[in-house]
């Protein structure tokens, strides 16, 4: 067989093998998006409602007092990211790095210090010159269902809150990825301490309280409560971040995964078509050869 036959052969088997196993990752990756998407929706319901109970915690006493509500001591800016542990996810991690990039040249001449889940991304954040302090593996999706306190939102808790009570920065920052559809999603940066609770009316604000937290007495009091509240509600924001970025990423491989699964086809069929040209050619020429020598004699 000549050469020509030969090389379009192998690069038909290689691109027929990529083909499936970009076809493989883009069913994979959908599986996860649906469970990301069940523990984000479950998240946000309960999320809602403790951010709604906070508001009506501060408009029964506008004089509460909790540490997550002081300003911090330092002027150092601590940033919680939520990366991806693997690639193959398009832009996902070069958005996480383009957003905080932004919000770095805005808050100059503050130092801002990384705190990363997922390895790939932490490695983009290094070479693009951040400080790097610690990187936490990415916790698989089940994990958001079968420990919603635990793992990865339990050490996330610990790297925003003991820092700041510490005094050891002045505000601590989330970069996560939003998730709002199967093809929309943004990367987003947000201050968690100092904790703000965004009051109805004001940028923030997901939802309205329940009619009935407008009508509730708060026993054995606000500041009680409070006390228990917001440490619930910072674990819950974690943990909603933490769900709408593994939804994000997922959704953004199945689309990076889909695209190279039609470039893999596209490929294999004008290689196909190359192959039966040259093999079309082939036979014509040793044909030839044959008329020829028929002809001599």
């Amino acid at each position: 067989m000549p050469t020509g036959l030969i090389e379009t052969r192998r690069r038909i088997v290689a691109a027929r093998q990529i083909a499936k196993a970009t076809s493989a990752l883009r069913k994979v990756a959908a599986v996860h998006l649906m469970r990301a998407r069940r523990a984000l929706e479950a998240t946000d319901r309960y999320h809602a409602m403790l951010t709604g109970l906070a508001r009506e915690l501060r408009r029964a006493d506008t004089g509460l007092e909790h540490p997550f509500l002081r300003p911090g001591g330092s002027g150092t800016i601590r940033v919680l990211v939520i990366g991806s542990d693997r690639g193959l996810c398009g832009a996902f991690n070069t958005q996480i790095v383009e957003e905080l990039t932004a919000f770095a040249r805005r808050r100059r001449p503050s130092e801002v210090r990384c705190d990363v889940i997922g390895r790939v991304t932490a490695r983009r954040l290094r070479r693009a010159g951040y400080a790097v302090d610690r990187v936490l593996p990415q916790p698989p999706v089940a994990a958001l269902s079968q420990a919603p306190d635990g793992g990865a939102v339990a050490a996330l808790y610990a790297l925003a809150t003991e820092p700041f009570l510490a005094g050891q920065a002045a505000e601590v920052c989330l970069l996560h990825t939003e998730f709002a559809g199967a093809y929309r999603y943004a990367p987003a940066i947000r201050r968690i301490l100092p904790l703000t609770v965004a009051a109805d009316g004001e940028a923030g604000a997901p939802r309205a309280a329940a009619p009935w937290m407008r009508r509730a007495g708060f026993e054995p009091g606000p500041a009680a409560i409070l006390a228990d509240l917001l440490p619930e509600y910072v674990r819950t924001s974690l943990r909603h971040a933490l769900a709408g970025s593994l939804a994000s990423e997922n959704a953004a491989r199945q689309a990076a995964m889909a695209r190279a699964t039609d470039n893999a086809r596209e490929m294999l069929g004008e290689l196909t078509r190359r192959f039966s040209r040259l093999r079309q050619e082939n036979i014509t020429a040793e044909l030839l050869e044959i008329a020829g020598g028929t002809g001599k004699r």
